[in-house]
């Protein structure tokens, strides 16, 4: 889970930097072409409800739970997915959906904090 946290922190960071703008407007599912787009989007929908649920009851291992079960999607995201698509909308889609997956995982952990 921390590699693909870390992975997507790191092509956000660089792509924001470059851009000059925050990737934080929300991703559409509309625009994900493949399945495996598709799978992080359900993916994301259930650990951020089942996070904030979690945190508001102060069941951390719950939370942590949720966002571990984020692995394999975020997993399979990077292996089927090219980010940085030639098509724009695409790409922009793309990298609010990393935006995503950091302001997820960060309800539960600060995983930037976290070596290796």
């Amino acid at each position: 889970m921390l590699q693909g946290f870390k992975r997507a922190n790191n092509i956000l960071s660089q792509a924001e930097e470059k851009d000059g703008v925050e990737y934080s407007y929300g991703a559409d599912v509309k625009f994900a072409e493949t399945d495996a787009e598709k799978a992080l989007f359900a993916a994301l929908d259930q650990a951020e409800a089942d996070i904030e649920i979690a945190l508001k009851s102060e069941d951390f291992a719950t939370a942590m739970a949720a966002m571990a079960a984020l692995r394999a999607p975020i997993d399979g995201f990077f292996e089927a997915v090219k980010i940085n698509d030639d098509n724009e909308v695409l790409r922009r889609n793309r990298l609010n959906l990393l935006s995503r997956i950091r302001k997820t995982c960060l309800q539960a952990a600060d995983l930037t904090r976290v070596e290796g």
